[in-house]
């Protein structure tokens, strides 16, 4: 928003916010736009985060996947674009167990994992949105 104007927002439907290593997550991306907008490009990421290496980087992403959903344009109200993002079978789930947690202190394991999509609006802010999902370890068998 700027000077109280709203220049849209976007909407990410998951059928789930769960999730484990390998799995490949869908779902749909839908924008709530006030008038057409010219853009570069509608992109979608799941990536991790973590805490940054020094004093000036809050946090540093890791396994970001993106992917672009439609290709330079004018996107209008009600756009709606599903997706679909294979999480890496590499990356390390974020711990829930106590000692687990204590363990994190020390290792290198994300503290967030998010799916996010944003509309790549030149001159301008883009309009995004981004979304919390939980790692879980894979199920055996899988």
């Amino acid at each position: 928003m700027v000077f109280g104007i709203s220049e849209g927002e976007i909407d990410i439907s998951l059928k789930t916010t769960r999730f484990y290593p390998g799995q490949e997550i869908t779902g749909k991306v839908t924008l709530k736009l006030p008038k057409p907008k010219d853009a570069r490009a509608l992109r979608i990421a799941f990536y991790g985060e973590m805490p940054g290496t020094d004093k000036y980087r809050k946090v540093r992403r890791i396994f970001e996947v993106n992917k672009v959903l439609a290709e330079e344009r004018t996107f209008n109200d009600k756009d709606s674009f599903d997706f679909s993002l294979t999480i890496p079978e590499n990356c390390i789930p974020a711990s829930v167990g106590f000692y687990e947690s204590i363990m994190n202190t020390f290792s290198s394991r994300p503290n967030g994992w998010f799916v996010h999509a944003w509309l790549d609006v030149p001159l301008e802010l883009d309009i995004n949105k981004r979304m919390k999902i939980d790692m879980v370890p894979k199920p055996a068998g899988l």
